[in-house]
């Protein structure tokens, strides 16, 4: 029991003091506790954020190199196109074979027919008569 009268008035305020003490060293503890809480809910925050921004960046990476490729073969299609779209058919339907559309290493005779711009290139032999 704390008396407040009489000569222990120092052992009273004493007493006191401690009492007051204790309850501001739980409210310091208190303090600390929250704020620990409060760093370690910014940390994990940080955490996902900067998870976040690392598959954003992976997804990016991914996005740009399907967009290069789908570009490739989006022009290789169009080249392919416009090349077969020059190619004439022979009578049966089907396209002529690969030896048949090379260029001989022969001279071009008069009875070979030629564009002019490979008739121009090739040496004409003129029949002797």
């Amino acid at each position: 029991m704390v008396r407040t009268e009489g000569p222990d008035v120092a052992q009273t305020l004493w007493s006191l003091a401690w009492v007051l003490w204790g309850f501001g060293a739980f409210a310091v503890a208190d303090i600390f506790m929250r704020r620990q809480l409060e760093i370690e809910r910014l940390v994990g925050a940080i955490a996902k954020q900067e998870r976040l921004a690392t598959l954003g960046r992976l997804a990016s990476v991914i996005a740009h190199q399907s967009r290069h490729h789908l570009g490739i073969l989006n022009m290789s299609a169009y080249v392919l196109d416009e090349t077969l779209a020059k190619e004439t058919l022979s009578p049966g339907g089907a396209r002529p074979s690969r030896e048949s559309s090379r260029p001989s290493s022969a001279p071009a005779t008069s009875s070979t027919s030629c564009s002019p711009k490979s008739c121009a290139a090739a040496p004409m032999n003129k029949p002797s008569g």
